[in-house]
């Protein structure tokens, strides 16, 4: 959720966005997952889901 100006705003994330970042955990577990959400411009849905490789490759931090 953010808040602009007193506004809140939430992203609603679609159940498929939502499995591929569970299943990507999954495979990179226990390292950081690693991906970047995106959807229509202006419009506050995550519809899609671009994989990303964690280039430091442990579970404290992460750089894509």
């Amino acid at each position: 959720m953010s808040e602009v100006a007193g506004v809140r705003e939430t992203v609603r994330v679609a159940a498929e966005v939502v499995d591929a970042c569970f299943a990507l955990a999954l495979v990179e577990y226990p390292l950081e997952a690693c991906g970047l959400l995106a959807g229509p411009v202006g419009d506050l849905r995550a519809t899609r889901i671009y994989l990303c490789r964690n280039t430091e490759a442990t579970a404290q931090i992460y750089t894509v």
